[in-house]
């Protein structure tokens, strides 16, 4: 889901066995976003403040952690944890 509320699907044709950061890793999505090929937006600044921030995709854990890609934490959670996992 995007800023503006947009839901994207894409089906990558991969076999219902493959494990989801396999299939990611091997995806044409994943080798653009490593060699910064795919033409993301500028970082911004967050609104009322002067705080800069990239834009991001958010997964599960099952897939890897990078500078563009937030994941929850997985498992046994403290309360900011599972507060971040919540809000992310």
């Amino acid at each position: 889901m995007d800023a503006d509320l947009k839901i994207g699907a894409v089906d990558v044709g991969a076999f219902g066995t493959q494990r989801d950061g396999g299939v990611f890793r091997y995806s044409a999505l994943y080798q653009r976003m490593e060699t910064r090929s795919l033409k993301l937006p500028e970082n911004t600044v967050l609104p009322n403040s002067e705080i800069t921030l990239p834009h991001v995709f958010v997964g599960d854990e099952a897939y890897p952690q990078t500078t563009y890609l937030l994941k929850t934490y997985s498992r046994t959670l403290d309360g900011s944890k599972a507060i971040f996992n919540y809000r992310l």
